[in-house]
């Protein structure tokens, strides 16, 4: 995130996705997500969606792999192979798995 935001260093998108790589190489799923949001930036949205269900495909607990590929299902409903109906189902699903997460990791803090 130092190099992506460039905090206390230049900003850099060419070492932020070596780092994130570098991560996500270790099984780190939310370097595998930013990887995910750079490759959207990049207009790569099948590899996007690749990354996004692989994460999910390894059980993770991190809820932005959902909502990312809720998000980008919703805006490029090219990229489901099914019908609309099925295509909306499945956008919902994700948004409430993402949002589950989002409540069981908040109810664990304590503030």
């Amino acid at each position: 995130m130092l190099f992506e935001d460039g905090l206390g260093v230049p900003q850099d998108d060419e070492k932020a996705i070596t780092c994130y790589r570098m991560a996500a190489a270790q099984g780190d799923p939310y370097a595998k997500s930013n990887l995910g949001l750079y490759a959207e930036k990049d207009g790569n949205f099948q590899e996007a969606k690749a990354i996004y269900e692989e994460i999910i495909q390894e059980g993770t607990t991190n809820k932005f792999a959902y909502l990312d590929l809720a998000y980008l299902l919703e805006n490029h409903p090219e990229l489901y192979e099914g019908t609309e109906e099925e295509r909306i189902e499945h956008i919902v699903y994700l948004q409430e798995q993402g949002q589950s997460m989002r409540d069981v990791w908040l109810k664990s803090r304590k503030f």
